[in-house]
């Protein structure tokens, strides 16, 4: 017979699991010493972010796209508990094999869009910088590059630009990516 305690310590064991597992993903400590993986936890528990980001809403669902015989997708988690969840993954091409662990939170200070390329531990920064309905831009003036990242939709498309100085030159990258169904075929580069 379970009792209503027990069902709440199973509860709060699995929310804590919950919390690990999300830790080592996003920090990437899965592929890190233990003691890194000790570092990010603490890293962790000091952004916890306040506010609300539904503001971002637009930017949820997964979005996919074909270029250069590369396929990429980047899914987007609806914002909840003021975090939105994110990651990307490109298959063939030169980039085959990156996948990188993204989140955007709302803490003291601002917005703050962070990416962990190949689940990089702790994640580069980029602070919100400028916003409107669909439109997002972030910035690192200190990171070797990119040192912008911009988001915007239009309709089902979302069109991503990384910019900066590369090598002592401007360089700018972008892609243009349309919406999908999570679960559809259409997310295969098969489909």
């Amino acid at each position: 017979m379970t009792t209503r305690a027990n069902r709440t310590r199973f509860t709060d064991i699995g929310a804590a699991a919950l919390a690990l597992c999300s830790c080592m993903l996003l920090c990437g400590c899965a592929s890190q010493n233990v003691d890194g993986c000790r570092a990010c936890s603490r890293n962790m528990a000091t952004i916890i972010p306040e506010g609300s980001l539904t503001e971002f809403a637009w930017l949820s669902g997964t979005w996919v796209g074909e270029a250069e015989d590369a396929f990429t997708e980047e899914h987007w988690m609806t914002p909840r508990g003021d975090v939105i969840l994110g990651m990307n993954r490109v298959s063939g091409g030169a980039a085959d094999g990156f996948f990188e662990v993204l989140r955007i939170e709302n803490r003291p200070g601002g917005v703050y869009y962070l990416a962990g390329p190949t689940g990089r531990c702790p994640p580069t920064e980029f602070r919100l910088i400028e916003q409107s309905a669909r439109r997002a831009i972030f910035e690192n003036p200190k990171h070797d590059f990119p040192q912008r990242i911009e988001y915007k939709r239009e309709g089902d498309a979302m069109i991503v630009r990384i910019s900066g100085q590369q090598n002592g030159r401007a360089a700018e990258s972008s892609w243009t990516w349309r919406k999908t169904a999570q679960n559809d075929e259409a997310i295969s580069p098969q489909g």
